[in-house]
């Protein structure tokens, strides 16, 4: 894990953990479950620290699985040391390279997606 700047990835989440936790006291009232235990797909979780410590806590009681994809090994092997749960686990997946087979069975597979501050993450040139 040599490779990732955990220092740069803290300064990075302190603002979106802010500004998530703000957007889910404000409209989280206005999601709509699709049932009682849904499976919660969280689109680049990076380290896994804003899945565990901010959405997960505030959609717990309608879970039966959450996974958070990201497209860093290293970072999803931390993610998985340090903030998985039994319900919580995360795994490697580009979203942007993923074939159109990939894409199906997920979209299947989650009955709900959170995906945070993932436009900055983009290519320019897209």
């Amino acid at each position: 894990m040599s490779n990732i700047n955990y220092d740069y990835l803290w300064t990075r989440a302190i603002g979106p953990r802010e500004v998530t936790q703000a957007a889910l006291d404000k409209y989280g009232d206005k999601l709509k479950w699709k049932k009682d235990q849904a499976d919660v797909l969280h689109d680049t979780c990076v380290d896994g620290h804003l899945t565990k410590n901010v959405i997960y806590p505030f959609i717990e009681n309608h879970v039966k699985t959450m996974l958070g994809i990201d497209k860093w090994t290293e970072i999803i092997d931390f993610a998985n040391q340090v903030n998985s749960t039994d319900k919580l686990g995360y795994k490697v997946f580009d979203i942007m390279d993923a074939t159109d087979d990939e894409i199906d069975k997920m979209k299947h597979r989650f009955d709900h997606i959170f995906s945070i501050f993932v436009a900055e993450w983009l290519v320019p040139n897209i």
